[in-house]
């Protein structure tokens, strides 16, 4: 998959299958998008094209506050995933002045005929392109049918429900992680590197890897506890994450920290990546009254985790 940052960068005039979109996240309704791109392409010996954006456009158009538009993928997770599906062609273009305001007559012409040689254009059941949002499957049928196929997909629901960005997020803070992965496909996931902490997880004996999530644009989980697979070195473990701001330790401070404590695991892994992938919330993040009561709560929570794995491993 070729990755461009700019339409002037592009230069191959192969006959074109394209769809825009945001795509945070790559949920499955985002899948059924690409899947239908892919099918269509390899019947027609043509390529996949893939617009999207690397900031979320509605941060355009006003100041985002804390974590609104904070995004499910970051721009890295988006390329790899995309590259999964088979698409040939990727531009990741900041939605800008130019995107925002360009009319989608001038959108179709510039960019999917003249740029891209579209042969077929394929939109969700909701999405729109251009000024104002001017720009729709309707709006390309009525003027550019002699020259582009258009496809429309329908939703993709999930439990009775339309699955969005929106809601992928709205159940990320809620911690239902079980819905989140539904809803994604895959295992919801953050990566970062491994940074040194205070060492008070050592001190109680649980000694925790603390992350340093690579983007601050990633869109987190709610405050709490987390069933975690772990990811380090090419080896997978499993772990207990606590995303929160510690209260028990620091209650005048207001970070969220990411910290894992890693089964059966005491190496010195400062400075690797590390991958968490979320397999299911135990707790909310809570202020206790002592030291010992947190190593005392910690100590139940890495009993329930264990359990929980043992189901998994004899479902799976």
């Amino acid at each position: 998959m070729n990755v461009y940052h700019s339409f002037s960068e592009f230069s191959n005039h192969k006959e074109s299958v394209t769809t825009i979109g945001m795509f945070d996240g790559v949920h499955i309704g985002h899948q059924k998008v690409i899947q239908y791109c892919v099918e269509i392409a390899k019947n027609i010996g043509h390529q996949v094209v893939v617009i999207s954006f690397s900031n979320h456009p509605y941060s355009y158009f006003s100041q985002p506050s804390t974590n609104e538009f904070k995004l499910i993928s970051t721009v890295e997770e988006k390329i790899d995933i995309l590259k999964e599906l088979g698409v040939d062609v990727l531009f990741i273009i900041p939605f800008d002045e130019y995107i925002a305001n360009i009319p989608a007559k001038r959108f179709v012409e510039e960019i999917l005929l003249n740029c891209l040689n579209t042969k077929s254009f394929v939109l969700g059941y909701d999405n729109k392109f251009g000024f104002n949002r001017e720009g729709s499957i309707e709006f390309v049928n009525t003027s550019y049918s002699n020259s582009i196929h258009t496809f429309e997909i329908e939703a993709e629901s999930f439990n009775n429900e339309i699955v969005s960005s929106t809601k992928v997020k709205t159940y990320l803070q809620e911690g239902n992680i079980s819905t989140v992965n539904s809803m994604l496909g895959r295992l919801y996931s953050l990566s970062g590197n491994v940074i040194q902490g205070n060492q008070i997880g050592r001190q109680l004996n649980f000694p925790t890897a603390n992350l340093a999530v690579h983007s601050t644009d990633k869109f987190l989980p709610g405050l709490g506890v987390y069933l975690t697979e772990v990811m380090i070195k090419g080896t997978k473990m499993f772990g207990l994450t606590n995303i929160g701001i510690r209260p028990t330790l620091l209650s005048n401070e207001n970070i969220i920290h990411i910290e894992t404590f890693i089964f059966d695991f005491n190496e010195n892994i400062y400075n690797e990546k590390l991958e968490l992938k979320f397999l299911k919330k135990c707790r909310n993040e809570a202020k206790f009254s002592s030291l010992d009561d947190l190593k005392s709560q910690i100590a139940q929570d890495v009993k329930w985790a264990k359990k929980e794995l043992a189901k998994i491993h004899i479902t799976s």
